[in-house]
């Protein structure tokens, strides 16, 4: 057998011709991973960047439509009880859990609701914009070729729009929706083919339904107002029967006024329960409640404080009467103002409900009688309401913390 003889100069790894082809500078290799790795890592923050931002936008446009959406059904006369309704369970879902984030149950429903509404913006405006351009047409001439085709064109856009938006919403309302016609149509299609294929097409537009729960918030908020108005109708119109604080009369103011503050101390204590087990057996509650104060004083009074100073800005829109466009403009803002206590409202309930020991009595009692310093310092300013207010002592039993957000 013959051996070949050794190649001198070279080591095991490049006595191969084929590694010794691969064979790079040490300092080479470590300049490339380390480049890879920062691409890598430049890569990675880039995405992480991206997405948090995305993130974020999707979490402020979820925040402004619940705000939107709350607002808008609560300039509409009886149905605003559904957006009472909506605070309360708000208030209940963080009354129960004890996390400030389950204050936004309708966060998902809203981001949809808000979806379609830019949708449905998306290609009304266009429209509207048309029909204008047919109706100018119309003044100045309206026999003319151009005002007959731009009328015809409208009715054909019209028709065309109106059977997209349609198919849209029943896909769901989501705002890629808005913007896939075909989609739209080839989903309808399918639909009609198959059996059973309605059904599935109403899905998405069923399961919104089922997330803004029309009917059960609007019954919460119903009760939820009755039972306020069950504890402060009494006391408000004794607070509100004269006419002049003079002799017997501001006798009777007084006593109103004692009773009313006395009232507006616990009030919100019983709401909060309701909220988070609605019943009206919650509105009876007197004892749970001054339990639940007694382990909590000094948050159940911030409450009470911010709720209340709330309250008396929010008096200042219904100085007048305010039109009737005017009224969407102004709702949000008592839905800005009244949302975030209600959130707080639930937090501390939830924690005074598993708080078991007692502070001081001396705290207890002190934080007790700022509360009614509170209330009583909030009825004080409420009397004066009735005199600048549009709608006169009727202004006196709409308290915005406790009832319907709304200006009117």
């Amino acid at each position: 057998m013959a051996f070949a003889p050794p190649l001198v100069g070279l080591t095991a790894d490049q006595s191969s011709p084929e590694v010794a082809a691969d064979v790079r500078p040490r300092w080479l290799k470590w300049l490339w991973r380390g480049f890879c790795r920062g691409l890598g890592a430049v890569v990675r923050f880039v995405k992480r960047l991206f997405g948090g931002l995305f993130w974020g936008i999707g979490r402020v446009f979820s925040l402004i439509a619940l705000a939107a959406l709350l607002a808008g059904v609560a300039a509409i006369p009886l149905v605003n009880f559904w957006a009472l309704g909506a605070m309360l369970e708000a208030e209940g879902a963080v009354a129960r859990t004890g996390k400030l984030r389950a204050g936004f149950p309708l966060r998902r429903a809203a981001t949809r609701v808000g979806g379609m509404a830019l949708g449905l913006a998306l290609f009304l405006l266009p429209l509207q914009l048309l029909a204008g351009f047919a109706a100018d047409a119309a003044i100045v001439d309206a026999e003319g070729l151009v005002a007959r085709r731009l009328a015809r064109g409208t009715t054909v856009a019209g028709v065309v729009v109106f059977a997209h938006l349609l198919l849209a919403v029943l896909r769901g309302g989501r705002l890629r929706d808005f913007v896939r016609p075909i989609a739209n149509v080839r989903g309808f299609v399918r639909a009609c083919r198959k059996k059973g294929g309605f059904s599935e097409l109403l899905m998405p537009l069923e399961s919104l339904l089922r997330d803004v729960r029309p009917w059960r918030s609007w019954k919460t908020g119903f009760v939820g107002a009755g039972g306020v108005l069950a504890w402060t109708v009494v006391p408000t119109t004794i607070y509100a029967a004269a006419d002049q604080a003079r002799g017997p009369q501001l006798l009777l103011t007084v006593v109103g006024g004692i009773c009313l503050a006395v009232v507006l101390s616990w009030v919100p204590i019983l709401q909060a329960g309701y909220a988070r087990d609605p019943g009206w057996r919650q509105f009876g509650r007197l004892g749970e409640a001054r339990m639940l104060f007694a382990r909590s004083p000094m948050l159940w009074t911030g409450v009470l404080l911010l709720g209340f100073a709330g309250s008396l800005v929010l008096y200042l829109f219904k100085i007048a009467t305010p039109p009737r466009d005017a009224v969407w403009l102004m709702t949000p803002f008592f839905v800005l103002v009244i949302y975030p206590v209600r959130v707080l409202a639930g937090w501390v309930y939830a924690r005074a409900s598993r708080r078991e020991t007692l502070p001081w009595r001396a705290w207890r009692y002190g934080w007790g009688g700022a509360c009614i310093v509170v209330t009583l310092f909030y009825v004080l300013l409420l009397f004066f309401t009735r005199d600048i207010g549009a709608y006169g002592k009727l202004v006196l039993y709409q308290q915005p913390f406790l009832l319907v957000p709304s200006p009117f």
